[in-house]
């Protein structure tokens, strides 16, 4: 089922996803910048000048971090937005929060 899913989207391109609302852009990209990150432009999350292949989505009540190619790395429920990114760059990347926070 997942190769089916995966080829639909090579033919049809992206799903279309509901995508954040700017209250939900504002607690992720808070949540970022604890980590020296911010969401840069398609949603990937930066850190300093590089742009990572990672794409934060809000689909379904979920928070989603997508690959480049949409591949799934983790999800949490939407109540837990600046926890579960959070929870994502810390075990992902291992970062550490910046400043002392």
């Amino acid at each position: 089922m997942a190769h089916r899913g995966r080829a639909l989207r090579k033919r049809y391109g992206r799903a279309k996803s509901t995508g954040m609302t700017p209250e939900q852009r504002d607690v992720i990209s808070a949540a970022l910048g604890h980590y020296g990150a911010r969401l840069a432009d398609g949603d990937f999350i930066a850190r300093g000048d590089k742009v990572l292949g990672v794409r934060v989505d809000v689909h379904k009540g979920r928070l989603r971090m997508l690959s480049r190619d949409d591949s799934l790395l983790a999800s949490f429920p939407a109540f837990r937005l600046a926890s579960g990114v959070a929870d994502f760059v810390e075990k992902f990347w291992f970062w550490k929060p910046v400043g002392g926070t």
